[in-house]
């Protein structure tokens, strides 16, 4: 209506004959073609522009290499404005990482920890949240209104880890991986929850390696 309005003006001015049919034809019609094109490049164009910063958002909440959410995005989600209540969180550490990349090398390494990612990423499809908060440490916070009982599940990711392997020149290179878990509630500090999922974590290491164990069964043994 306003680039009607500012032809029709336009063309009173600037006319000779000012608004006669003859003039008066083109400076109603072309606004009226014109018009919706402009306002449909503009709608494409801020679509695209919102895509783009969704997509940064994006890549910039997640891992490169495991595709996870980073280190910074998961600890986010406990300090917004939506942060998450409660629930149990689960670190999962990559047994003996370091010597898998002395023997097989840091490309096998990376695929390793591509091969984890994936299994945890298929075990929270149905809800949680996983990250890679270490080189070779991850962390999932499995809400608890999903009502899954935390040790299964994590005994579910530890066992389906143990059956993955990855070609390599040499056969293959499976992995295992040790767990540690706790139970965090909602008003608790992620930082106070996640200390004691690290003790579960040292446990487990301390008791053999690819195993689960849970801080608060630990305080009370």
């Amino acid at each position: 209506m306003a680039s009607l309005i500012g032809s029709l003006v336009l063309t009173s001015v600037l006319s000779p004959t000012g608004l006669s049919p003859q003039a008066l034809l083109p400076s109603v019609t072309v606004p009226l073609i014109v018009a919706p094109l402009a306002v449909n490049w503009a709608t494409k164009k801020t679509l695209r522009v919102y895509e783009l910063n969704r997509e940064l958002e994006r890549i910039l909440a997640h891992d490169s290499l495991s595709g996870l959410l980073n280190r910074a995005a998961f600890f986010d989600l406990f300090a917004s404005d939506t942060a998450l209540g409660r629930g149990a969180i689960l670190l999962v550490d990559i047994d003996g990482f370091k010597a898998i990349n002395q023997n097989h090398g840091h490309k096998i390494g990376d695929q390793v920890i591509a091969m984890v990612a994936q299994v945890l990423k298929v075990q929270t499809a149905a809800g949680g949240y996983a990250a890679r908060v270490g080189s070779a440490q991850f962390a999932v916070f499995l809400p608890d209104d999903l009502g899954r009982a935390p040790l299964d599940f994590a005994e579910g990711i530890r066992s389906a880890v143990e059956q993955e392997a990855l070609p390599a020149d040499q056969g293959s290179v499976s992995c295992t991986v040790s767990i540690g878990v706790e139970y965090r509630e909602g008003d608790e500090d992620i930082d106070s929850a996640m200390r004691r999922a690290d003790q579960g974590l040292s446990a487990a290491q301390d008791a053999g390696h690819n195993r689960v164990r849970q801080y608060q069964y630990l305080a009370l043994v």
